[in-house]
């Protein structure tokens, strides 16, 4: 058992090695024993902070999500509401060269991969999209055409935003077709914009 004092320390070795090790070989192709020899603890160490590689693979997702949320969030916010902040997430999302940006994007496509048959793993990637969706509908709801629209319209916008960046997301990262930033963003932000056009008047409120 983590000495008194040292857990966070140790938590954060373990998730720093996983997150390596699974960007690098997969969920399949990682164990605990690899994770905890690139931590450089021992194997106790980590079965006391995991079942199984499951667990693992769970809380690794959730570190990554919640980390690189906080990065999009700063970077998002740097810039003025509307159209400059939809373009910076979308810059942020998919076209960071931020450290570790490539990884995080790694875990995530093989925890969706691995999810398929996983329930735990599958409730635990809907309960992170849920909280990047809520991103992105702080986002669109901030442009000036969304003022009048039904809040479940939004919410769907923002889920067809969000499955399209992870769209890209997926391409970029097992792909080879070069993507531009700027095309895409003007092709995100175009589609909001007509989005928002569309649903206003039948939800315009009076």
């Amino acid at each position: 058992m983590p000495k008194t004092g040292m857990e966070p320390i140790r938590r954060a070795q373990i998730r720093e090695a996983a997150v390596g090790l699974i960007a690098e070989r997969g969920f399949s192709g990682t164990t605990l024993r690899d994770v905890a020899a690139r931590a450089r603890v021992s194997t106790g160490t980590i079965n006391h902070y995991y079942a199984n590689k499951s667990a693992m693979l769970v809380d690794t997702l959730i570190y990554v999500s919640e980390n690189n949320l906080r990065r999009i969030r700063g970077d998002i916010d740097r810039h003025e509401p509307g159209l400059p902040r939809l373009r910076a997430l979308v810059r942020s999302v998919n076209f960071s060269a931020a450290p570790l940006a490539q990884s995080y994007q790694r875990v995530w496509i093989w925890a969706m991969a691995e999810a398929i048959g996983n329930k735990e793993l599958r409730d635990a990637v809907q309960l992170r999209r849920q909280a990047f969706h809520a991103l992105v509908l702080t986002v669109i709801g901030e442009f000036d055409g969304a003022r009048h629209c039904a809040l479940e319209d939004l919410q769907s916008l923002a889920s067809q935003i969000g499955a399209t960046l992870e769209g890209i997301e997926t391409q970029m990262t097992t792909g080879d077709t070069f993507l531009r930033s700027d095309l895409a963003e003007l092709a995100i932000a175009r589609g909001v914009e007509a989005s928002l056009a569309l649903v206003q008047p039948r939800t315009r409120a009076g």
